[in-house]
């Protein structure tokens, strides 16, 4: 009777797949997770446990990749001291000389844009959990609507000043993008102090034409917090040069999908 023969692998081979699963592991968290549910949207509406649990899972994915490239380095060095080198250490070296390049340059600039919107993030729900703000009764919601509409055109007016800026990416010095800054954080701490407001009017007993007035405050609070959250966003992204590194990331990116799609190839058998 024959006995199945078994596939020896060898200690290269064993770190090199490692390495492989840890590159592949960190583009499909980039790919699927942080592009279309946190890097695509406005900061309002990105899930803050989303944020931060995959802040910390990019962080350690990134670390186990650099450690097993850099143990699979460190062997391949090694055996070539002591002349132990067989063909597949070539062979595996060559696949991940042709795939870290591109792999190192995509994943510094996720790691970049991604702890970015993470401190951002952070920034604002400190502010959250910090603010008191004082409740007003019923009787006051004519004046918070009139207070609401004249943060939306002044807000809109700002925006439409600073967008052609943008398209431009005019420099500005650190004095003028701290005082932006300043401005319009200010004015996402005024933003939690109305949602905070409303959220107390709807805990009270109203009648139907006062819950449609409060629907349609709480439209105008969204609103006005999404300006700011934008605009604040776009600022940093000016003073950090983000929008230039967002346009290397889909850059490298795309180039990394190519030579993953030629390595998962080669590790499946279709090409040699």
């Amino acid at each position: 009777m024959k006995t199945k023969k078994t596939k020896v692998i060898t200690d290269s081979e064993k770190i090199y797949q490692d390495c492989v699963d840890a590159v592949f592991s960190l583009n499909s968290l980039t790919q699927d997770i942080l592009i279309p549910k946190i890097f695509s949207l406005p900061m309002i509406y990105i899930d803050k446990d989303l944020l931060y649990t995959n802040y910390d899972k990019f962080v350690k994915e990134k670390a186990t990749a650099e450690k097993s490239y850099q143990d699979f380095l460190k062997l391949i060095k090694q055996k070539k001291k002591q002349n132990l080198l067989i063909d597949d250490d070539y062979v595996f070296y060559n696949r991940l000389d042709g795939i870290m390049p591109s792999f190192n340059k995509a994943i510094k600039e996720v790691h970049f844009i991604l702890k970015h919107h993470f401190e951002m993030k952070k920034q604002i729900e400190e502010v959250t959990l910090t603010q008191k703000p004082n409740i007003y009764p019923l009787s006051f919601m004519p004046t918070f609507e009139s207070m609401l509409a004249g943060t939306i055109a002044s807000s809109e007016g700002q925006l439409d000043t600073f967008i052609p800026s943008l398209q431009v990416r005019l420099e500005l010095d650190s004095k003028t993008y701290s005082r932006i800054e300043n401005v319009y954080f200010s004015n996402l701490e005024l933003d939690i102090v109305y949602r905070d407001q409303l959220k107390s009017w709807k805990e009270q007993k109203l009648t139907k034409d006062q819950k449609k007035h409060i629907k349609l405050l709480e439209e105008m609070s969204l609103y006005v917090h999404q300006m700011n959250a934008d605009i604040l966003m776009s600022v940093r992204m000016m003073k950090s040069d983000l929008m230039h590194r967002t346009s290397l990331m889909k850059l490298y990116l795309s180039a990394l999908h190519d030579d993953l799609y030629l390595l998962q190839t080669v590790l499946t058998g279709k090409i040699y």
